[in-house]
């Protein structure tokens, strides 16, 4: 599952209707990945990072938060902004 963090103009909520799954996101990532997933082929389902991190290690505990602490516990599996893992 792509996560991403809500950043202007890569990747935002749509606000207004109730929309669900990926009509959720708009943006130029968003349009991006669309377009790749119909060339190359493949299904996708983009979800927000869990608490809106791009991932930092906190130099006390070690600990990592963000899209970085998602794609450690295998819960996303790429990047859709401003770079790729």
């Amino acid at each position: 599952m792509p996560t991403a963090v809500q950043e202007v103009p890569y990747v935002m909520v749509r606000e207004g209707k109730n929309y669900t799954g990926n009509s959720r996101f708009y943006g130029f990532c968003v349009d991006l990945l669309h377009r790749t997933a119909q060339h190359v082929g493949f299904d996708y389902i983009l979800d927000l990072a869990s608490d809106r991190k791009y991932g930092a290690q906190d130099p006390i505990s070690g600990e990592w938060n963000g899209m970085v602490l998602q794609l450690m516990k295998h819960v996303g599996t790429c990047r859709n902004s401003l770079y790729e893992i």
